[in-house]
């Protein structure tokens, strides 16, 4: 990749496993631990966004497994829109978003789970982005508890995050939120990043090595394209690098969108 020599390089920041800045509000689940789960952590693992002074791109990896590594399909989704009228956002996941219960129980699929939230907020009024994202991801972690009673899931600090990206009134903001669990019980989401018209590149999930060969040539992108450019090439490298232990669950192709004041559009549908 070439810069062109007008460009001028900036720093940018990898995200791939930020700490809580405050929690988003109260969630009492009752997880009654009958049975252990199985979680799938294949389902995105490459999840990056790029700010431009015209708007968002995002971008994902398509490739998804199943519990024990077998492709499913190199063409899954993982960007979706909020469909808002008030908040023109995107959003994806990465982390455990499927859960494979013991017995005849169905798998939990935590992405149409998400989907449903959509669906209802994209109804209800909301104030600022903050809102927006506090109301989903709180809905979300209380559908997913209640459809998980019974099980224990593993204890970890970043069971799932969620990011954000959209206008809010003009205001353009990332934001960015992380699913934990305690002692096999989801516990509230944490709010870890907010940021107004972010200028780094972000990495919620994706490649280390990747990352440290691109970060050389990287610059403050000025148009969409540009931002799509360089999203693409970071995937199109995350899933040819077959040699790096990070990539080893990421494939098929990029799925690439942008989201601005107007709202979200495909540059390369799953």
């Amino acid at each position: 990749m070439e810069m062109q020599e007008n460009k001028k390089s900036v720093a940018c920041v990898v995200n791939l496993h930020g700490g809580p800045v405050r929690y988003v509000g109260e969630v009492n689940f009752r997880n009654h631990r009958s049975g252990r789960a199985k979680c799938d952590t294949r389902v995105i693992t490459a999840l990056v966004s790029q700010f431009t002074p015209n708007g968002f791109v995002i971008g994902a990896d398509s490739l998804r497994c199943d519990m024990h590594g077998k492709v499913v399909t190199d063409d899954a989704v993982k960007l979706y829109s909020t469909n808002h009228p008030g908040f023109a956002a995107a959003y994806g996941f990465t982390g455990c978003t499927a859960i494979e219960c013991a017995g005849q129980r169905p798998m939990l699929n935590i992405l149409e789970v998400a989907n449903h939230v959509a669906a209802d907020l994209a109804r209800v009024p909301c104030d600022g982005p903050e809102e927006y994202v506090e109301d989903f991801c709180q809905d979300l972690a209380y559908r997913i508890a209640d459809a998980s009673i019974g099980v224990v899931l593993p204890s970890q600090s970043e069971f799932m995050r969620a990011m954000f990206v959209g206008y809010h009134q003009h205001r353009p903001v990332r934001l960015q939120v992380v699913f934990p669990t305690v002692n096999g019980v989801l516990q509230v989401p944490r709010l870890t990043e907010l940021i107004e018209a972010p200028g780094a590149f972000c990495i919620a999930s994706g490649s280390r090595v990747v990352w440290s060969d691109l970060s050389q040539v990287a610059f403050q992108p000025e148009t969409l394209q540009e931002a799509v450019d360089f999203v693409r090439a970071y995937i199109v490298r995350c899933i040819e690098n077959t040699s790096d232990p990070d990539c080893a669950i990421i494939g098929g192709h990029p799925q690439i969108a942008t989201v601005t004041e107007q709202g979200f559009d495909w540059i390369s549908r799953p």
